[in-house]
């Protein structure tokens, strides 16, 4: 993967084979991506949001945005282009050809991507000891802890977690079980 420096490096000008193609995919990528997405394309490209909406209207794009796109929203930088008609998904070998079609050989040379970071593995076979609280889960009607459960959990993100926090605290003002199951929570977050 290539980073915010390396594409601070491409040049900003128009490498788009079919403007009317290249306004249409780019906008329906754009507008089926995440708000974090948006934001890391953003980024790394070191541009505004308004440039990228020129896109849209224009169906200009350049290397310095069609990279990091294709890189951050998996997209076939060719395919924004409209050089092919499949969006056959994006990998570092079809990231390194499209910049050496662009003229970017001195640069691949010199600029090694990186690697993105692996997802850490949970051991699913070793079983994880359950705290105290969630052993009275039967009187609150809470799921055994299965490994699968667990790995789950270890998959969300703070933010899904405090997400489902809040929905559990609003439910517990209104339903007894929802409000037991957030004292044992309380009780296993303050032991």
């Amino acid at each position: 993967m290539y980073d915010q420096a390396f594409v601070q490096k491409l040049k900003q000008t128009n490498v788009s084979a079919d403007a009317e193609k290249t306004k249409e995919r780019v906008a329906a990528l754009w507008k089926a991506s995440s708000r974090e997405a948006k934001k890391e394309v953003e980024t790394l490209a070191d541009i505004s949001r308004a440039s990228i909406y020129r896109v849209f209207s224009t169906g200009s794009l350049s290397v310095k945005l069609a990279l990091p796109m294709a890189q951050v929203l998996g997209a076939d930088p060719y395919y924004l282009l409209g050089k092919t008609d499949e969006n056959n998904g994006c990998d570092d070998e079809l990231l390194a050809r499209f910049l050496s079609d662009h003229g970017y050989e001195k640069l691949l040379q010199t600029v090694k991507p990186k690697a993105k970071r692996k997802p850490r593995a949970v051991p699913v076979s070793e079983p994880v000891a359950a705290p105290v609280a969630l052993q009275e889960q039967d009187s609150v009607g809470l799921p055994a802890p299965t490994p699968e459960l667990l790995a789950y959990l270890d998959e969300r993100t703070d933010e899904d977690l405090f997400m489902l926090l809040k929905s559990l605290l609003l439910r517990a003002e209104v339903d007894e079980s929802a409000r037991q199951k957030a004292t044992l929570l309380k009780l296993i977050l303050i032991s």
